[in-house]
């Protein structure tokens, strides 16, 4: 984790640039077993003065997400984090995307893991729907050109 963060870190500029053109990187760590003390399923850690506790190095945090410590139910999501712990955990048995779903992102992760359930007759209507729908997009758009085609060539020959 460090290895890789600091390496994220590190390749954001060449040698001979400015450091501040640096910017934070943040690792975030979903595990699927226990593995920090605490009972909380998120926790936060920085690199902090062992003395005094101060954090002078704020461009490296890390965040580690513990599945096994994660308990809530879904009428119990609050945030973001949450929801996608939810999501992340669970993605496997979900069935029905829960009511309180309102990120764009997850509403799509939502779908596409739907996807892995659906039969293949289900699927392949899924697949065609979205190329006739690609179809008729092309189709408007052809005809668009096409019209303005005749257009420039009016303008041209002075028909106009």
């Amino acid at each position: 984790m460090l290895y890789y963060t600091s390496k994220d870190y590190a390749g954001q500029i060449n040698s001979g640039d400015d450091y501040p053109l640096l910017r934070p990187v943040y690792f975030i760590g979903v595990l699927d077993f226990d593995y920090f003390s605490g009972k909380n399923s998120l926790s936060s850690h920085l690199i902090v003065d062992e003395e005094t506790g101060e954090c002078s190095f704020k461009d490296l945090k890390f965040r580690f997400i513990e599945l096994k410590k994660f308990d809530k139910n879904a009428h119990e999501l609050k945030n973001i984090i949450d929801k996608w712990t939810f999501f992340i955990k669970n993605a496997e048995e979900l069935e029905v995307m829960p009511e309180n779903v309102d990120d764009e992102g997850l509403k799509q992760a939502y779908e596409e893991a739907a996807q892995h359930n659906w039969t293949k007759a289900a699927y392949d209507a899924y697949i065609y729907s979205g190329m006739r729908e690609q179809d008729e997009t092309g189709r408007v758009e052809l005809e668009k050109d096409r019209e303005r085609e005749k257009e420039r060539s009016r303008i041209i020959l002075g028909l106009k």
